[in-house]
């Protein structure tokens, strides 16, 4: 039980280690997910020798199960963005629900879209649209991603 609790704290505090690291430092997340990750192994006595590997292992897992999906959906949300068609989303949204329910219909867009594919992917797709969004309406972008998101 003892040691159930350091490796919650030590978890905890990674976790905190990696929130500093982007927010305060303004580390690119991807090299502060590594370095975390380092820590991680570290605080947790893994041999060094395995820690490269483990990380690696790790992160091709995630990748493998997600990767295409996720590079997919850019693309799209690529495509969508330069053929303004995020634009026109933007306009048929806003008036058909108003500018004050905008961060509400995003939210609906989000959790539709989301049903048939990963929530991570309908982000990346719905991305320049919640921007211009922002723009149009004025409302900060959080608020936006928070509707996207939930």
């Amino acid at each position: 039980m003892n040691g159930d609790i350091w490796l919650l704290i030590k978890f905890i505090g990674v976790i905190a280690f990696l929130l500093a690291l982007i927010i305060w430092k303004k580390v690119n997340p991807f090299i502060a997910l590594l370095a975390s990750a380092l820590l991680a192994a570290l605080l947790i006595g893994m041999p060094i020798e395995e820690t490269g590997m483990a990380i690696s292992k790790g992160f091709g897992n995630t990748l493998g199960g997600i990767g295409i999906v996720i590079g997919l959906g850019i693309v799209l949300g690529r495509l969508l963005s330069e053929a303004n068609a995020t634009g026109q989303i933007s306009n048929a949204i806003l008036s058909g629900v108003g500018e004050k329910r905008a961060p509400l219909a995003v939210n609906l867009t989000g959790y539709l879209a989301s049903i048939p594919v990963f929530m991570d992917a309908a982000f990346v797709i719905f991305m320049p649209l919640v921007r211009k969004l922002s723009e149009r309406t004025g409302k900060p972008l959080i608020v936006f991603i928070t509707g996207l998101s939930v």
